[in-house]
């Protein structure tokens, strides 16, 4: 396994072993790749961001397809094939022509059975590998059968860990962004290390914007759906974050809870804040 969350070379490891993966599959060698993320949208940034270009950089047409949102089921292993609209007598006329590589995503539920069957069925794919994406709650299953079929796998897995500053500044790189150190140190912070949530802001705002420490990161989409669902849960909280942001990185609650308008019971207010995650330092 590679660590790609330590230093900028260290970053490369991932990338360089998915690329050696593909091209190999690419000239004939099918096999599973397994990318073991946080989350389905760290592991889902890291096709993007390294499998795709590798498939989609001549000209004749896409050859990358990702089934998403598959439910795997222990009683029926063989059925691995059919949601992945493959016939289960010939594998390849399934797929479209053209198209080399089938990524498996959102497999965190994904049973010891299931993935054995997927296994096996990657020997009759001809040259089409198979890229099996493991999020948190497989990849920390390190043992029984589905620990075998990860070992067994272990030189095509890559783990994608965290990302701290220099990480940061790795995948900037990647897209050609050069961040100084004290900026991507606030990225990784503020996104707590996701790929998914770092990738998102890099190529949808200027990062030189946020070169000054009071000047706010924007939130990611995730974040936003998140404050969503907090406000729905508790009206109450939505007035206090609002006030917090309004007024900037060095508020205290004393003072948002003044601007937001809140009477005796502002403690309480606070507390729940916290406690749902709306806000998450408490000064």
């Amino acid at each position: 396994m590679f660590n790609g969350s330590h230093d900028a070379d260290r970053l490369g490891n991932p990338a360089e072993t998915v690329r050696r993966h593909v091209e190999r599959a690419l000239a004939g060698r099918a096999s599973i790749l397994l990318l073991l993320a946080q989350d389905v949208a760290d592991a889902s940034a890291a096709l993007h961001t390294w499998v795709a270009p590798l498939l989609d950089r001549d000209d004749d047409g896409p050859r990358y397809t990702q089934v998403t949102g598959l439910a795997w089921e222990r009683e029926q292993p063989g059925g691995v094939l059919e949601r992945l609209g493959l016939d289960v007598e010939d594998p390849l006329l399934g797929l479209t022509e053209g198209r080399r590589v089938l990524a498996v995503s959102e497999a965190g539920d994904a049973d010891p059975a299931s993935l054995q069957a997927l296994s096996s069925a990657v020997h009759r794919l001809g040259s089409t590998p198979v890229l099996v994406v493991l999020t948190a709650s497989t990849a920390q299953a390190q043992a029984g059968d589905l620990g075998e079929i990860a070992r067994a796998h272990r030189e095509t897995t890559v783990r994608l860990d965290r990302l701290d500053g220099v990480g940061v500044q790795g995948l900037g790189a990647r897209l050609g962004i050069s961040l100084d150190d004290h900026t991507a140190r606030r990225l990784a912070d503020h996104t707590a290390g996701s790929t998914a949530a770092t990738l998102e802001l890099l190529e949808q705002h200027d990062p030189a914007e946020w070169r000054s420490p009071d000047t706010p990161l924007p939130a990611t989409a995730g974040a936003l759906r998140q404050i969503e669902d907090i406000w729905l849960a508790d009206p109450e909280v939505r007035p206090l974050t609002e006030a917090c942001a309004a007024i900037g990185s060095w508020c205290t609650f004393e003072d948002a809870a003044a601007v937001a308008g809140l009477g005796e019971n502002a403690g309480e207010v606070v507390d729940r804040a916290v406690e749902l995650g709306a806000l998450t330092t408490r000064r």
